[in-house]
């Protein structure tokens, strides 16, 4: 948990300099000094309880893109974040509450309708994606390296095509994005035969 001091504006929290377990390896990721994740808040005006996951920090660089790009005032922002959670939670086949919530433990993740048990199932997803394509930290790929690419690609236009702006990602990380819907759909059914993530086995993501 943070304490921050009460306002009316937005706020943003970021997680830096830590490590964490990669679900689908089991491998101790350990953050550089580039490294960061975030999430993005309308106000500290009451205690709120929110994630800070590669996703949400997808949700904040499409949102910080817009205001940068002046394509949206901070008097816009919560209607901006609203709308790039939702182009998030497409990209991820999923409800922005999943993303929202706080993820379960994926050793034992619960019910697979609750929001927090999808949270610890998408975030577990994603790092099968990058085992699946042999980008993972098991093959010394930063993961991080990866979540920058994709951010690239998604925050301009809210979709993923392998482009920034016209321009193509990079090559080492351009098919994640090109091959998206189905790479994340084939990691669905991988991550329940994955000895590193049992805990998804029977995990109903129809729910």
């Amino acid at each position: 948990s943070v304490k921050v001091d009460a306002s009316a504006d937005p706020i943003e929290v970021v997680a830096s300099k830590g490590k964490y377990k990669d679900e689908a390896t089991g491998e101790t990721v350990i953050m550089g000094s580039d490294d960061e994740l975030s999430v993005v808040l309308e106000d500290s005006l009451t205690e709120k309880a929110a994630p800070v996951t590669p996703i949400t920090t997808q949700v904040r660089d499409r949102v910080i893109a817009q205001i940068q790009a002046g394509n949206i005032t901070m008097s816009q922002f919560s209607s901006a974040k609203e709308a790039a959670l939702e182009e998030v939670a497409q990209a991820y086949g999923t409800d922005k509450t999943a993303i929202m919530a706080i993820p379960s433990k994926p050793e034992s993740p619960g019910a697979s309708s609750s929001n927090e048990a999808k949270g610890a199932y998408l975030l577990a997803t994603f790092s099968q994606y990058l085992k699946d394509k042999n980008l993972s930290p098991a093959n010394g790929v930063n993961p991080f390296a990866a979540l920058r690419e994709i951010s690239k690609d998604l925050k301009n236009d809210g979709k993923l095509d392998g482009k920034d702006s016209g321009t193509p990602v990079s090559s080492t990380f351009s098919s994640l994005c090109t091959g998206w819907s189905a790479g994340m759909n084939s990691a669905s059914e991988n991550l329940k035969t994955n000895d590193k993530t049992q805990g998804f086995k029977d995990f109903d993501k129809t729910n």
